[in-house]
């Protein structure tokens, strides 16, 4: 009869009573429901964006294939959603402009929006 060794039983015992704290701690679970709270899921926020009485803030990271640029995070606090010329919705893009700004629309793939009115976007 074999005798597993007593690090072993010490790794199980470790783990286990990590899991049982991180289950019945109040503080985890509050701080869980406030994350969620503050967040957004991308369908809520493309419905912010699509009205276009009201602007919002958004923020976002650029990205260009053709040329392999982007990685640059860009944050708008005055933007209204406008239109294209062009059938964006196959490639999931939407068209960005700041409001005060006499500049081009910024083309924002939906999948690299990370903020719209400062709560956090989850997929």
């Amino acid at each position: 009869m074999k005798i597993a060794p007593a690090s072993f039983f010490e790794k199980k015992r470790s783990k286990k009573s990590y899991l049982t704290v991180k289950r019945r701690c109040p503080l985890y679970s509050f701080l869980q429901a406030v994350t969620l709270c503050m967040s957004l899921s991308l369908l809520d926020a493309l419905q912010i964006t699509e009205d276009v009485m009201h602007p919002f803030a958004i923020k976002f990271v650029t990205l260009d294939k053709t040329r392999k640029t982007g990685g640059e995070v860009i944050e708008l606090n005055n933007a209204v959603r406008v239109g294209s010329k062009h059938n964006m919705k196959d490639n999931d893009i939407i068209n960005v402009k700041q409001i005060d700004s006499h500049h081009h629309p910024h083309h924002v793939h939906t999948h690299l929006i990370l903020e719209v009115n400062h709560q956090e976007i989850f997929l």
